[in-house]
């Protein structure tokens, strides 16, 4: 629940931040010119850049890594096959079948790579162009939000994909050191030294191998027990296990005894049961939970999508028509789908003016009378966002006309009473303690003793979620935890505070510090706000406090119409098997989904219109499955094992120098 204040120090809290908010909003551009209202018009970077530029400069790199390490073509064509088999089985191209055999090829290179040198070299260029097709999209991310020349946009995503790539090379380095000196299996050896380079390897945006079968669900439900390494670990067995039998009766037919050729096809036949074996449970857990959520009471949920892209959505002069369209929505879901809440996306509520009492009480009456103007945002210590009392209009034309009241204009709920859990931007005033003990990174101006000084700002900011009830109330304010990095802080910036005098325009939220659920009609709603759904951790530690469904609010239109929605919606759907419970996307461009405890979606919308979904959802058991309870135990084993195997190949090796000489 939000924290509660008197009227007098809500009105402190206004005093103390309102002239810093307008300085600040102030100093921020805003296009007044024919070009800057045009860039508004635009929603997405590939109107300007097309995908060719990309596959260009894959040509170029490709050649160029090509003659700089020498590579026979008989090494670096399969390579490249590999690695476009890597990211055509992920969202976006949703060729998941590819994810069975896209890890075959490598392992060919390796094996016939003369040096682990070499290995490392051409697995990094596998994982390079696999990240490369997968995350394409960073530099038109870069381009409008960074300001970078599309070159300069386009090298910074190619460091971005070597950098991630580098858990390929660190793999074909293991995997040809251990191999080369043991000749141990493959369909053994691929899912052991590869689980624990994916758990350890840092990733911007956190990604599994195996979520490339997000459509598959037979294939996901041991997430369950083990996450998102075990789906991995399933496909790099048979991968493995294919490979060992392309070597024993087909690459290697002739340099291999029958005998050995025949414990190969055992192996290889073991490792294939196990994956049918991980298939069959997941078909039969499928039954049980589709089951369990069919006997499950059930709530309404509708989500609103306004299909708002991010010029138009941050353009003051249409702040107020965005409003509308989110409450035009919403009035449709509360009138046809007779909805019991009804979800707006991550930063969707957005206004110059916010009108919100402090006061604790169960009287509307007194909350309407200590009701305070805020400018731009309202107070973590909120308690009551007023509604509004005029009738919904078309546009916010209609209501300068009428002379509708500010009160009535900005207000979240209008035109509908239905409890609305949204997403805004939250404040907390510091007080002269505070402000010397930890102030703010960010500095702005203000009138200090009758001169403009920048100091640091007198208060917060936080990316929140926002239950009301029909009333406006405030039932429950979640602040997100985890921060994504140059997106909404930038990463050192308590250590080196002037990199926001060089960048005034970055952002500074302040992380929260808890997960929390809202109750709601006898049940716990779990809420994660934009990239935290990817993140199994996290997914976890909210799964911990007992919800009975979880809602992500999140905002994917900094990305355009370009893959990324589709991918973050596959990385997401793993929650919802991790944990048992349905999982609620709710976006302000795509896409929008329904996903229930089986990883399937339900429903979905496009990227391209606005839209409004309703589902009746299934409240799951609050119990924690065995991958809540044990987390990322599998990959602790890999990293046991893989040292094991190298320490054992080394010595094998060195025993048989010593056998030698």
């Amino acid at each position: 629940m939000a924290r509660k204040r008197s009227r007098k120090k809500g009105a402190s809290s206004s005093e103390a931040t309102e002239q810093g908010q307008r300085d600040e909003e102030a100093t921020s551009e805003a296009p007044e010119d024919a070009a800057g209202a045009l860039a508004l018009e635009r929603d997405a970077w590939t109107e300007r850049l097309p995908k060719a530029a990309h596959w260009v400069l894959t040509v170029v790199t490709l050649g160029w890594w090509a003659l700089i390490w020498r590579a026979p073509a008989r090494l670096w064509i399969p390579a490249m096959v590999s690695a476009m088999m890597f990211f055509l089985s992920f969202a976006g191209w949703d060729m998941w079948p590819l994810g069975f055999v896209a890890v075959v090829p490598m392992l060919y290179v390796i094996d016939r790579c003369k040096t682990a040198k070499q290995a490392w070299m051409l697995s990094w260029m596998i994982g390079w162009l696999a990240n490369f097709g997968g995350f394409y999209w960073v530099s038109g991310l870069l381009m409008d939000f960074a300001g970078m020349p599309t070159p300069v946009a386009l090298f910074v995503c190619l460091l971005l994909c070597l950098a991630q790539g580098l858990a390929f090379a660190m793999f074909g380095a293991l995997m040809h050191t251990v191999r080369s000196r043991t000749g141990w299996a493959t369909v053994w050896l691929a899912p052991v030294l590869w689980v624990p380079v994916e758990f350890v390897m840092p990733y911007l945006f956190p990604f599994y191998i195996g979520n490339s079968q997000y459509l598959f669900l037979p294939m996901v439900q041991v997430a369950e027990l083990l996450g998102p390494l075990a789906v991995t670990a399933a496909l790099y067995v048979a991968n493995g296990a294919l490979y060992d039998l392309l070597c024993a009766h087909w690459l290697e037919k002739g340099s291999r005894p029958e005998a050995a050729r025949r414990r190969v096809t055992i192996g290889a036949a073991v490792g294939f049961a196990l994956v049918v074996a991980n298939i069959v449970y997941g078909v039969v857990r499928i039954g049980q939970v589709e089951a369990t959520q069919e006997a499950a009471e059930t709530l309404r949920i509708g989500m609103v999508e306004g299909d708002i892209g991010i010029f138009l959505k941050e353009a003051p002069d249409k702040v107020a028509n965005n409003l509308i369209i989110h409450q035009k929505l919403s009035k449709k879901l509360a009138d046809e789908e007779k909805v019991d809440l009804i979800v707006w996306p991550e930063s969707s509520y957005q206004s110059p003016l916010v009108f919100a009492s402090t006061q604790e009480s169960d009287d509307l009456g007194e909350l309407e009378r200590t009701t305070t103007r805020y400018p731009r945002r309202f107070p973590q210590e909120a308690t009551w966002l007023r509604p509004s009392q005029a009738p919904l209009v078309d546009s916010d034309q209609i209501d300068r006309e009428r002379g509708t009241s500010p009160e009535d204009r900005f207000a979240v709920q209008r035109g509908f009473k239905v409890p609305l859990l949204f997403g805004g931007v939250t404040f907390k005033a510091l007080s002269e303690q505070e402000l010397r003990d930890d102030p703010p990174n960010k500095k702005m101006q203000m009138v200090v003793d009758g001169e403009i000084k920048r100091v640091p700002r007198p208060y917060r900011i936080y990316n929140s979620a926002v239950l009301l009830d029909a009333e406006g109330r405030v039932e429950g304010m979640y602040n997100k935890t985890y921060l994504l990095a140059f997106g909404e802080y930038i990463p050192g910036a308590k250590w080196f505070p002037w990199i926001y005098d060089m960048i005034p325009a970055a952002s500074d939220f302040t992380p929260g510090t808890e997960v929390v659920t809202f109750p709601f009609k006898g049940f716990n709603l779990g809420v994660m706000i934009c990239y935290e759904d990817i993140i199994p951790a996290f997914g976890r530690k909210l799964a911990k406090a007992g919800p009975n469904v979880i809602i992500n609010v999140t905002n994917d239109a900094w990305f355009g119409k370009t893959n990324e929605p589709y991918l973050h919606l596959a990385l997401a759907t793993f929650r919802t098997v991790e944990t048992r419970k349905w999982l609620l996307r709710s976006t302000n461009t795509g896409v929008t989904a329904f996903i229930d405890a089986t990883g399937r979606i339900v429903s979905q919308t496009s990227i391209y219109e606005p839209e409004v979904l309703a589902e009746d959802v299934a409240m799951m058991s609050a119990e924690p499955t065995p991958y809540v309870i044990i987390g990322d135990v599998l990959g602790y084993l890999g990293l046991a094992a893989a040292a094991g195997l190298v320490w054992a190949a080394r010595r094998r090796d060195g025993d048989e120098a010593d056998a030698t000489s």
